[in-house]
């Protein structure tokens, strides 16, 4: 069953990184995967690598109840391929 949820966990956040790939709301993510993908990353690397700076800041809203803070997940972004602690 765990393994079921993070699937299902890793499948939504992958699709949040695809939807902010795609929109107009966080170019910082497009130029992230820029960035990377000019950096020898390939795309699923590159995509995963996303997910891991949205993944930490969905922790920051849940765990600490704080609203999203775009100019944390940009810097967050920023700081890829250096994985968020």
């Amino acid at each position: 069953m765990r393994n079921a949820l993070n699937k299902q966990a890793n499948q939504a956040i992958m699709k949040a990184v695809d939807s902010q790939l795609h929109g107009p709301d966080l170019p910082e993510v497009k130029e992230t995967y820029d960035r990377l993908f000019a950096q020898g990353y390939n795309d699923q690397e590159t995509r995963r690598l996303i997910g891991a700076a949205l993944s930490a800041e969905t922790f920051m809203i849940l765990k600490h109840k704080e609203p999203f803070d775009r100019a944390r997940y940009v810097a967050t972004l920023r700081n890829l391929p250096r994985l968020p602690e």
